[in-house]
């Protein structure tokens, strides 16, 4: 696949011949290009909640998850992201719209003090599909603020167990637990 590197699979657009291992015939097939349903447009995404499959175009189309998609679209101009959805239509969620960049799953973090002894903080991070989309984050069931554009907000968490949740401006909610191991 031309796109992904990986093995060409059948929904991938461009090939791209390469000597290889043997070994290589092995791989997996390139698992980020899959086939999307749009409008008569190709401006929207559809599916049968709001559109009948006559009037459907099916594209393939290169996909990768929002963490990806977020560090591989600053150096690719010309990557596409998804269309949206057709107003109106259901969104099936195959295709999950934001995603964590930090904290990792079950992370450990110790909270540094800067040189001048004040407990520094730590930045969750959010990658989401839509560049406008509104997130709205909560740690340990406590609404602390809202972003728009760049999805990172300053936290000062004790040491402890914590849980930090962003649901975006559609309540699509993500959650993420992690252990605050203490400060200097």
């Amino acid at each position: 696949c031309a796109a992904s590197g990986f093995r060409a699979g059948p929904d991938c657009n461009e090939r791209r011949e390469e000597w290889i291992p043997e070994s290589g015939l092995r791989s997996n097939a390139c698992p980020y290009h899959t086939v999307i349903n749009l409008d008569a447009t190709e401006k929207h995404r559809v599916n049968i909640s709001c559109s009948s499959p006559g009037d459907m175009i099916s594209r393939s189309w290169f996909v990768l998850p929002p963490a990806m998609e977020y560090y591989y679209r600053m150096r690719n101009p010309s990557y596409h992201t998804l269309p949206p959805f057709m107003p109106g239509c259901t969104d099936d969620m195959k295709v999950p719209s934001m995603e964590f960049i930090y904290p990792p799953r079950d992370a450990r973090i110790f909270i540094p003090r800067s040189l001048r002894g004040e407990l520094m903080s730590m930045l969750p991070e959010i990658a989401h599909r839509r560049k406008n989309a509104v997130i709205y984050w909560h740690l340990d069931n406590r609404y602390i603020g809202m972003t728009k554009y760049v999805h990172q907000t300053e936290l000062r968490v004790g040491e402890g167990d914590h849980v930090i949740t962003a649901v975006d401006d559609q309540g699509i909610t993500l959650s993420r637990k992690f252990f605050c191991i203490g400060t200097l």
